[in-house]
C-alpha cells in the first residue's frame, strides 16, 4: 500500500490500512471502499459468546460432534467459526508456494478484480493475467486486485468434514445406478468449482453480497487475514422485505443511515488456519488488509434446503445487484439430492427441511 494510505481502528482495537489506489494525485477510492471499509469497522468484534455466530475450538471434538454442531448451526441460519484447524505450510506467500503446496502454476491465465477498474465501471473490474503476474502486482502499491474462484477440485473439505456435502456425497455419489448419467452434459461446475482458492492484495474489500446458488461457504485461511462482517436483521423479514432491506447496500452512500437502522452486523477475524461455515443465502462483506491466499468451497446439505431455497428466490429476482459469482450447476445437484431420497439412510438427520 502507499505511504498516504491511512488507517482506521476496528472494534477489537486491531488498526489497519485502508484502500488507496491514487490517481492524478487523489485517492480514487476515498468514497467507495475507503468509506465502505469505515463503515465496517464500526460493528463489534464476534465473541464465543455470540448468540449469532458458532465459535468452535478444533481440539477436544470428535469428528462426529463436529459435523453435528457445523449441521445444526448451518440449519439454524448461523456461521461456524473453527479455530485451531491447522497452520500454514510456509511464511512467505510466493509462486514456489503456490505450485509445491497448491500444485498452480506461476503461468496459469486467471481473471483478476481490479480495484481502479471497478471505481471506474463496477460490473467489469476485470483484468487478464497470469498467477505470476498477480503476485508480482501485489508489491505495487498503485494497484489492488483479487482473484476469484480459482479452480481447486483436488482440495476441498478437510477429511473429517467431507460427509457434510450432501450434493456430492448423496446426490451425485449414490445416483448413478438408478438414474446413470448418459448425456455427457453434466456441467464441470458441479466438481471443479466445489473447491477453489483466492488470492488477495493488499486493501481488497468485498462490498457486502451473499453467495449466489443457495450454497453453503466454506473458506480456510492459509496465509493472511481476513476480517469477514456477517451480517443479520434486526427483526424478522418476509422474503420481500428482506429482499429490499437487501438491496439496501447496493446504494451505500446513499442508504447509510437505513442500512443501520435495518441491519446489526459481527466482525469474524480470521486468521491463519482458521476454517469458517457460512449459511446458504448469508449476507456479508469482507476486508483483506494483507496480502492473502485461501481455500474454500461450496457445499448443499440437505438441513439447511429452506435457506437455499430463499436464497435461490432472492437469485431470480436482485442476482445481478446482490451477488458476486454466478454459477449454472447447482439444479443438476439438487436434482441428484432429491433422486436419492428415497435410497437416502436413516441416519441422516435434518431432513424436515427437504421433505
Amino acid at each position: 500500500m502507499r505511504q498516504q494510505s491511512g488507517t482506521v481502528t476496528w472494534a477489537d482495537g486491531r488498526r489497519t490500512v485502508l484502500p488507496c489506489v491514487i490517481n492524478k494525485g487523489i485517492n480514487i477510492c476515498e468514497n467507495n471502499d475507503t468509506a465502505i471499509v469505515r463503515f465496517l469497522s464500526k460493528f463489534p468484534e464476534s465473541k464465543p459468546t455470540s448468540n449469532n455466530v458458532i465459535h468452535l475450538q478444533r481440539h477436544g471434538l470428535t469428528r462426529g460432534q463436529l459435523q453435528k454442531s457445523i449441521s445444526e448451526a448451518l440449519s439454524h441460519n448461523k456461521p461456524v467459526i473453527i479455530r485451531g484447524s491447522g497452520s500454514p505450510s510456509a511464511s512467505v506467500l510466493d509462486v514456489e508456494y503456490l505450485e509445491t503446496n497448491f500444485g498452480l502454476s506461476p503461468l496459469m491465465r486467471v481473471t483478476m478484480h481490479d480495484v481502479a477498474k471497478r471505481v471506474k465501471n463496477f460490473t467489469y473490474p476485470h483484468k487478464q493475467g497470469t498467477a505470476q503476474q498477480f503476485l508480482d502486482d501485489a508489491g505495487d502499491p498503485s494497484k489492488i486486485q483479487c482473484i476469484l474462484d480459482i479452480p481447486l477440485s483436488h482440495v476441498g473439505l478437510p477429511p473429517e468434514l467431507q460427509l457434510l456435502d450432501h450434493g456430492l456425497v448423496y446426490g451425485w455419489n449414490q445416483t448413478t445406478v438408478d438414474c446413470p448419467i448418459r448425456s455427457g452434459k453434466v456441467h464441470p461446475d458441479n466438481f471443479t468449482m466445489k473447491s477453489w482458492a483466492l488470492l488477495h492484495q493488499a486493501g481488497f474489500v468485498s462490498y457486502s453480497h451473499y453467495d449466489a446458488d443457495g450454497a453453503i461457504t466454506f473458506v480456510r485461511i492459509e496465509m493472511g487475514i481476513k476480517l469477514w462482517v456477517v451480517f443479520r436483521p434486526k427483526h424478522t423479514l418476509s422474503r420481500t422485505a428482506l429482499q429490499k432491506a437487501q438491496m439496501l447496500f447496493s446504494n451505500f452512500a446513499n442508504n447509510r443511515k437505513e442500512i443501520m437502522l435495518t441491519w446489526s452486523a459481527e466482525i469474524v477475524t480470521l486468521l491463519d488456519g482458521d476454517l469458517l461455515f457460512q449459511p446458504a443465502g448469508q449476507f456479508h462483506a469482507v476486508y483483506t488488509p494483507k496480502k492473502l491466499f485461501v481455500t474454500g468451497g461450496h457445499l448443499h446439505h440437505f438441513g439447511s434446503l429452506h435457506l437455499t431455497e430463499l436464497s435461490r428466490y432472492i437469485d431470480a429476482h436482485k442476482a445481478r445487484f446482490l451477488t458476486n459469482q454466478v454459477h449454472d450447476n447447482a439444479l443438476e445437484t439438487f436434482q441428484r439430492m432429491t433422486i436419492s431420497l428415497p435410497r437416502l439412510s436413516p441416519n441422516v438427520g435434518h431432513l424436515s427441511a427437504s421433505v
